[in-house]
C-alpha cells in the first residue's frame, strides 16, 4: 500500500459543508459522517459510513455465493455483530454508534468499510486509515451476517487501531522488508487478531511472552495490542507510523491489562446508541468545524456563526446539522452535537445546545 498523505489542518474558526451527490471537500476527514464521540473518561462512540456494492433494495433481493438475501436485514445484522465485537475487543470502551450505508458502492472509496457481495475475494483494510481520505476496510460477504460481522471487526483492529495480524500464513516466508505482516514463522495467538470466530479479545503482555512469534509483536517491538493502544501515538517509532500516524483514544490511555484473565470481556451495553441507517438518497449534513486551538476571544464569533447558519437551514428530514471539533487524535473529528433540524422545536434545541 501507498504511504497515505497527511491531512492539512483545516479549519481556523468555522466550516459549514452540505454533502449531496458531489465530490467531498478536499479538507474532509473520509466521510463527513464519520465521527468520534467522548461520552465519559472511559467510553467513547463511533459513528461509520459504510457502502455496498449492490443495491439492498433490489427485489427480489441480490443473492449472496452462499444463497443468502443481500437485503436490509442482511446488513444490520452483519453490523449489529460488528459492534458487538468491537465493544467486547475494547472492554467496553468503545461502541459503535450510527452506521450509515449507501447502496452502488455511492461514495465510492469515501468511506470507512466496503461490503462487497458481487466478486469473491480476502478482506483487507488500510491501516491507520480512520480519518483519512480514500482509506476503508474492504469487506467481503461471508457465510453468515456473525462471520461478516467479526470480520469486520478484525478489520478495524487495523483500520481504527492500527494494530497487527497475530496469526500464522502457512507456506508465506517472512519478509524482512514487511515485518508487519503474517508469515510461516508466526505462532498463533488466542485473540481477535489471529482468529475473530473463536476469539474475541485484543492481546495482552502475557500473550507477547517467548517463544510467541507474530507480525503484531515484531512490527510493534515485542509490544501487544493492548500496550499499544495504552500509549500515544507520539511514542511510536519512525518505522511504526510510516503507514500514517496511529489514532490515539484516550479512553485506553494507560490502559494495558496484563493477561487475558484480566479481561472482562463485556458482551452487554454495545448497543447503547448502536443504529443503522440506510441513505438511499444523499444526506443534506451540514457540519460545523471549530479547531480545537480556536482562542478563547473567539468563541463568541463562532458561536454566532453557527447559530446563524442553524437558522437558515430548511427544515426536511434530510437535514442534519452536526458541530464537531478538529485537530488532534490523527485528524479524526469529535462529534459534540448532531440533530435532525426537520422541524422548528429541533432547531430550537440545536441552538441552544
Amino acid at each position: 500500500m501507498a504511504k497515505p498523505s497527511r491531512l492539512k489542518p483545516v479549519v481556523s474558526v468555522l466550516l459549514a459543508i452540505s454533502i449531496a451527490l458531489q465530490p467531498l471537500a478536499a479538507s474532509a476527514a473520509l466521510h463527513q459522517l464519520t465521527f468520534v464521540k467522548t461520552e465519559s473518561a472511559t467510553l467513547q462512540t463511533l459513528d461509520f459510513a459504510s457502502n455496498t456494492d449492490w443495491d439492498y433494495d433490489a427485489n427480489p433481493p441480490i443473492k449472496s455465493p452462499s444463497g443468502l438475501s443481500l437485503d436490509r436485514a442482511f446488513i444490520t445484522a452483519s453490523f449489529a455483530q460488528m459492534a458487538k465485537s468491537m465493544f467486547t475487543m475494547t472492554e467496553g470502551r468503545h461502541r459503535v454508534g450510527t452506521v450509515f450505508v449507501y447502496p452502488s458502492s455511492r461514495y465510492g472509496n469515501d468511506v470507512d468499510t466496503k461490503l462487497i457481495g458481487l466478486i469473491p475475494g480476502r478482506s483487507y483494510a488500510y491501516v491507520n486509515g480512520l480519518g483519512r481520505r480514500a482509506q476503508w476496510a474492504n469487506n467481503f460477504i461471508e457465510a453468515t451476517p456473525e462471520d461478516l460481522g467479526k470480520v469486520m471487526a478484525h478489520e478495524n483492529g487495523h483500520y481504527v487501531y492500527g494494530v497487527r495480524d497475530e496469526y500464522r500464513e502457512e507456506g508465506k516466508a517472512l519478509d524482512p522488508a514487511r515485518e508487519g505482516s503474517p508469515s510461516d514463522i508466526d505462532t498463533p495467538l488466542n485473540t481477535i487478531m489471529n482468529d475473530h470466530s473463536s476469539f474475541a479479545s485484543f492481546s495482552t503482555p502475557a500473550d507477547n511472552a517467548a517463544p510467541a512469534n507474530t507480525a503484531q509483536k515484531r512490527f510493534f517491538d515485542g509490544l501487544s495490542a493492548w500496550e499499544v493502544l495504552a500509549r500515544p501515538s507520539s511514542s511510536d517509532t519512525e518505522k511504526q507510523a510510516r503507514f500514517g500516524q496511529r489514532n490515539s483514544f484516550p479512553v485506553f490511555a494507560g490502559f494495558a491489562p496484563a493477561n487475558q484473565s484480566a479481561l472482562t470481556r463485556p458482551i452487554t451495553g454495545w448497543d447503547g446508541a448502536f443504529k443503522v441507517v440506510f441513505v438511499t438518497n444523499p444526506l443534506d449534513s451540514n457540519n460545523y468545524v471549530i479547531a480545537r486551538n480556536v482562542r478563547a476571544d473567539q468563541l463568541p464569533a463562532v458561536k454566532n456563526a453557527v447559530v446563524e447558519s442553524l437558522r437558515k437551514i430548511v427544515l426536511s428530514a434530510k437535514a442534519v446539522a452536526n458541530v464537531v471539533t478538529y485537530g488532534g487524535n490523527g485528524g479524526v473529528p469529535q462529534l459534540i452535537f448532531s440533530a435532525v433540524i426537520d422541524t422548528e422545536a429541533s432547531r430550537a434545541k440545536a441552538i441552544a445546545a
